[in-house]
C-alpha cells in the first residue's frame, strides 16, 4: 500500500537537470503530454503517459507523432472515441467537447493498476 509520502509532485519545482535526476531516481513516472513525460522516458524510468486516446490512438493527443517509442513508456487507453482535436489539427488550447469525455474515459483504476504492476517489479 502506498503511503502519502511515496508520491511527490514536482510540478514547477525543479530545473530541467533536477527533473532529469529526479526522474532517473524515481521508480515510476506518471505524466500527461508534457516535458516531464519525455524526460522520464529519455532517462529510462518506467513511464505512463496519461492521454485521452482510444485503443486505436484517436483522441486528445497526436500520439502517433510524439509518444516516445521506447520500451519503458506505456500509455492510458480511453474508452471514449473522439476525433474533434484531430479534426482541428490539435490547434485548440482547450477541449472542444463539453466535459472532456476522452480524458474522462481514462479510468483511475487503469493508472493504479499500472503503478501497482511497476512497483511490484522494482522490489
Amino acid at each position: 500500500m502506498l503511503r502519502s509520502t511515496d508520491l511527490i509532485d514536482l510540478r514547477g519545482k525543479t530545473t530541467l537537470i533536477e527533473l532529469a535526476g529526479a526522474c532517473r531516481q524515481a521508480r515510476a513516472v506518471i505524466s500527461v503530454d508534457a516535458g516531464p513525460l519525455h524526460i522520464a522516458a529519455a532517462v529510462g524510468t518506467p513511464t505512463l503517459a496519461v492521454v485521452g486516446n482510444d485503443v486505436d490512438g484517436v483522441g486528445a493527443s497526436p500520439i502517433r507523432l510524439w509518444q516516445p517509442r521506447c520500451s519503458n513508456v506505456e500509455r492510458t487507453v480511453s474508452n471514449h472515441h473522439c476525433s474533434v482535436c484531430a479534426e482541428h489539427r490539435f490547434g485548440n488550447d482547450d477541449c472542444l467537447v463539453e466535459g472532456h469525455p476522452c480524458m474522462q474515459g481514462v479510468s483511475a483504476q487503469s493508472v493504479i493498476d499500472w503503478l501497482s504492476t511497476i512497483l511490484s517489479k522494482s522490489h
